[in-house]
C-alpha cells in the first residue's frame, strides 16, 4: 500500500506499508539428517597461556577469558578451571544437520515514511532532496546455525546463566570434570523469532549550468544511509530473550555515503566519485581480553611489558575516490579513469575474528585492488 500527499507543488509526503509470507521450502522441511565431524573450539577448556609450561598446573592470574564465558560454562555444568586438555581446546565433534518439520512460516511487515522536495523558487538551477525512514520486521526467519555460531551465542550470552536458546543444541559428556567434551551438536534448521532493520535514507540531486567561456553542465548526486538498528532475537524454551544488535559492527556500518560530481561540456564528461564507509567494530561480547605476548593473541600494541596483546578486529572510517573522463561521439564512446585515486588500502584485521584473506577483510565493501587504471571503448550500432 502506498500513500502520497502534496501540501505544496514542490513537496511530496509519502508512505508505504507491506507484508510478506514465505513457507519453509522442501529442503528446510524434509532434508534428510546427516552427520559428520567438525572442528569446534571449546571456550570452557583451559587456554594454553593459563597453564604452567613445566607442570601444566592452572594459573588463575594468567587466565584472560571473559568472565561471561566462565559464568556460562559453569551454568551449563562445566567447571572452566578444571576442564583441561593441555591447552588445546579444539576438538572434532559429531554434528547433525537436517530438515525440521516443526518450522513456522516466515512473515514480515515493512513500512516507510518520508518526503521529497524539489525547489521551484528559481529557474537558475535544479535542486531536489528527500529523506525516508524505513523499518522492516521479520518473524520466524528460517536459519541453519553453524557450530561457531552456536558455541559463541551460548557461551558469550550477556545473561551469564547459560540461558541462550542455543545451549540446548550442545551435548556434553559431563562424567569427568577434567574432560567434559562436547559429544554432539544439532545444526538443524530453526526459526529465528525476530529480525529488525531500521534506518534512514537520504538523497540529494543538484544541477546547474556554468559559463566558463563555454556552457558547462554541473551535477552533483548524493545518497546516504544511516543504519539505526540491525538486530536479531531468540527466545529460549524457558522464555529467556537472547537479543543481538549488529549496527556498527562488521557488515553493518552505521553510515554509508556515495556521492558523484560531474562536469559535462559538449561531448566530454568528467566525473569524480567518492564512497564513504563508517568505522566498524567487533561485537562487545567477542572482544578478547588483553593478554601477554606469550599468549594466543596475534596483535600487540607494544611496550610496556608486552601485555597489551589481543586479536584485533576494528576498522576506522574509509574513503575511496575514483575519477573518469569520457568522450561521446555519434557512433562511439571512449573513456579512461582511475579507481581508488589515492590508493586507499583496506583495514588490516586478525583473520581469526573477521572473514578475511591475508589479514584483509573481504565482503565488506573495501577496495581490494588498490589504485587501478582503466580504458573503455564502445561502438554504437544504433541511435542513442
Amino acid at each position: 500500500m502506498k500513500l502520497g500527499w502534496r501540501p505544496a507543488e514542490s513537496l511530496l509526503i509519502r508512505g508505504t506499508w507491506g507484508t510478506a509470507f514465505r513457507a519453509p521450502n522442501l529442503r528446510e522441511l524434509f532434508l534428510s539428517g546427516s552427520t559428520g565431524f567438525l572442528n569446534v573450539s571449546d571456550p570452557c577448556y583451559l587456554p594454553e597461556e593459563a597453564l604452567n609450561n613445566l607442570t601444566g598446573e592452572y594459573i588463575p592470574e594468567n587466565d584472560q577469558r571473559d568472565p561471561l564465558v566462565l559464568s556460562n560454562c559453569r551454568a551449563t555444568g562445566v567447571d572452566p578451571t578444571k576442564a583441561n586438555n593441555g591447552g588445546f581446546n579444539t576438538f572434532s565433534v559429531e554434528a547433525e544437520a537436517g530438515g525440521a518439520l516443526d518450522l513456522d512460516p516466515e512473515e514480515s511487515e515493512s513500512w516507510t515514511v518520508g518526503f521529497a522536495y524539489e525547489q521551484n523558487f528559481t529557474n537558475k538551477f535544479k535542486l531536489s532532496f528527500g529523506v525516508t525512514y524505513y523499518e522492516i520486521d521479520i518473524t520466524n526467519t528460517v536459519i541453519e546455525p553453524s557450530t561457531g555460531f552456536i558455541v559463541r551465542d551460548c557461551y558469550t550470552d550477556e545473561a551469564g546463566d547459560g540461558s541462550s536458546a542455543f545451549c540446548s543444541r550442545i551435548t556434553r559428556d559431563l562424567a569427568s570434570p577434567e574432560n567434559p567434551q562436547i559429544t554432539f551438536m544439532d545444526l538443524g534448521f530453526i526459526n529465528r523469532d525476530q529480525e529488525i532493520a531500521r534506518g534512514v535514507d537520504y538523497n540529494m540531486s543538484f544541477n546547474d549550468q556554468l559559463n566558463w567561456g563555454a556552457p558547462i553542465d554541473v551535477s552533483f548526486n548524493l545518497n546516504a544511509t544511516r543504519l539505526i538498528e540491525r538486530s536479531t532475537q531468540f527466545t529460549s524454551p524457558s522464555g529467556t530473550v537472547d537479543y543481538e544488535e549488529y549496527a556498527g559492527e562488521w557488515g553493518f556500518p552505521e553510515w554509508q555515503v556515495q556521492g558523484a560530481l560531474r562536469f559535462k561540456w559538449d561531448r566530454w564528461t568528467l566525473t569524480w566519485e567518492t564512497r564513504f564507509l563508517d568505522g566498524v567494530k567487533q561485537d562487545a561480547e567477542a572482544i578478547d581480553e588483553f593478554d601477554s605476548i606469550s599468549g594466543g593473541s596475534d596483535t600487540c600494541l607494544g611496550p610496556p611489558a608486552d601485555v597489551l596483546c589481543r586479536d584485533y578486529a576494528e576498522a576506522n572510517s574509509y574513503f575511496r575516490h575514483s575519477t573518469s573522463l569520457f568522450y561521446k561521439a555519434d557512433t562511439f564512446i571512449l573513456g579512461a579513469g582511475i579507481r581508488n585515486v589515492f590508493n586507499k588500502q583496506p583495514p588490516r584485521v586478525d583473520g581469526s575474528e573477521v572473514i578475511s584473506f591475508s589479514n584483509t577483510p573481504i565482503g565488506f565493501g573495501y577496495d581490494l585492488q588498490g589504485r587501478t587504471f582503466f580504458l573503455d571503448a564502445v561502438y554504437l550500432l544504433g541511435e542513442t
